[in-house]
């Protein structure tokens, strides 16, 4: 009996405990996601500015200079001059096109070309960044910026950045949670039995010493019932014997029905 309440005193404590971990271990993968959202909207920033930077020192081949931070940094950028010709466009290997991308963030998002405006400021002006959904629910930040060189040229530079998807960072995430879990789990697995094996060693152990002393409070209520049993059983036959000698004599004034004849009745049972 000891041993089976030590079980589910067991399982119990090592169920509570392993599901404390889960949550503690979901509302670290939370805050690891949140964390990386941050820090990818920092990223796709620095990159807008030192690319805005380079730009505004007229480089010999801008197309190269944004080929390598498509190869290198994941940066997808279009160029395009202040007539609106294409100078550079990335080919991403992306679920969604770039021409679909571009397409989502002129709509979603406020774009301003140059030749679109009226009036052309000499300043060079970066947007603020914008999310945007493709078609496969895959999400993008972009950063729209116009561009004033020192050569006097102006470019319209529209970046985009692809962030990490929740799905890929729990992948990233599962063998390093995956370990601590089994840890744990192994952790309270032999703790649990340590402890509870010292809480009910005592007990186990009075058990043991005294098993003689158990046995004989079985046995004295045993003959405890058993004669509490006899008793009501001496009585009915002696209430029934009494019923049927009543029915003989007819009546118990009847001059047989005297204290000896209740003595010999009473001897009967």
């Amino acid at each position: 009996m000891l041993k089976r309440l030590q079980n589910n005193l067991r399982i119990f404590l090592i169920m509570i405990f392993m599901v404390v971990i889960s949550l503690i271990l979901c509302f670290f993968f939370w805050t690891t996601w949140q964390d990386q959202q941050i820090a990818d909207i920092a990223y796709i920033q620095r990159m807008a500015s030192l690319l805005i930077y380079q730009l505004e020192a007229d480089p010999e081949s801008p197309d190269e200079l944004l080929s390598n931070y498509e190869q290198e940094m994941n940066v997808y950028s279009i160029l395009k001059d202040k007539e609106g010709h294409i100078l550079f466009q990335s080919k991403p290997d992306t679920r969604t096109d770039l021409d679909t991308l571009i397409r989502i963030a002129e709509k979603s998002i406020e774009i301003q070309y140059p030749e679109e405006q009226t009036t052309i400021s000499s300043i060079t002006a970066q947007g603020g960044y914008g999310k945007i959904t493709g078609n496969d629910h895959d999400s993008y930040y972009v950063i729209p910026s116009n561009i004033h060189t020192k050569a006097g040229n102006i470019y319209s530079l529209v970046l985009f950045y692809e962030p990490s998807s929740i799905s890929s960072l729990l992948l990233q995430q599962l063998p390093a949670y995956a370990t601590i879990w089994l840890l744990a789990f192994i952790l309270i697995l032999l703790a649990s039995r340590f402890l509870l094996h010292r809480a009910f060693d005592p007990t186990e152990q009075e058990l043991q010493s005294h098993p003689v002393t158990w046995r004989n409070q079985t046995m004295w209520h045993y003959l405890r019932i058993g004669r509490e049993v006899l008793v009501s059983v001496r009585t009915y036959c002696l209430l029934h014997t009494i019923h049927h000698d009543i029915q003989l004599v007819g009546s118990p004034q009847h001059p047989l029905f005297s204290g000896s004849c209740l003595c010999l009745l009473l001897h009967r049972c």
